[in-house]
């Protein structure tokens, strides 16, 4: 069996074209922006511009470490994304069942959704989004105006939140338990 030269030289040039393209410098600007990739050659800034779900796929195409990083990119910064309808359904699902922090999962072409959900517990260069394990719940509570007084007066106390006086005194308990 020969090898075409030719036809290694025109793919070759296809996917150099490819990776100069806006769409994947988008892209690659996107998630390197926001610390999911370290790069030698920093992709074109293109600014403020939502990502394209299709624009993630075809360009995970090219660079298949896009897609292990997507998941993680997605639950933190949904809001950057457009064309939500067209994420695949796959895909979808192992999106949720990292947000549910779940240990089994379907692996998606070919990447294992272990690898996935890694990237969903690190600490990104952009310090505003937390790991998946440290994200807080929104729960609410009805309290007396007498416990409320003493939460608010521990709290100040404290120099803390209340919040936070109420899990360090959760927290307190576990372990004398």
């Amino acid at each position: 069996m020969e090898i075409d030269y030719k036809k290694l030289d025109r793919d070759r040039k296809k996917i150099v074209k490819m990776k100069e393209s806006d769409r994947y410098q988008n892209v690659l600007y996107f998630l390197y922006s926001k610390g999911f990739f370290k790069l030698v050659n920093k992709p074109r800034i293109i600014r403020n511009k939502k990502i394209d779900i299709l624009d993630i796929l075809w360009a995970s195409k090219i660079e298949p470490r896009i897609l292990e990083v997507f998941p993680a990119a997605f639950i933190h910064f949904k809001s950057k994304f457009s064309n939500i309808d067209a994420l695949p359904k796959g895909l979808e699902k192992i999106i949720n069942q990292i947000k549910t922090n779940s240990d089994l999962g379907h692996d998606y072409k070919g990447i294992s959704y272990i690898d996935m959900k890694r990237w969903s517990n690190i600490n990104l260069s952009d310090k505003r989004s937390k790991p998946v394990n440290d994200q807080k719940l929104l729960r609410s509570f009805k309290l007396s105006k007498e416990v409320l007084e003493k939460l608010e007066l521990l709290a100040n106390e404290n120099k803390t939140t209340r919040t936070e006086v109420i899990e360090s005194l959760i927290m307190s308990y576990n372990k004398s338990s």
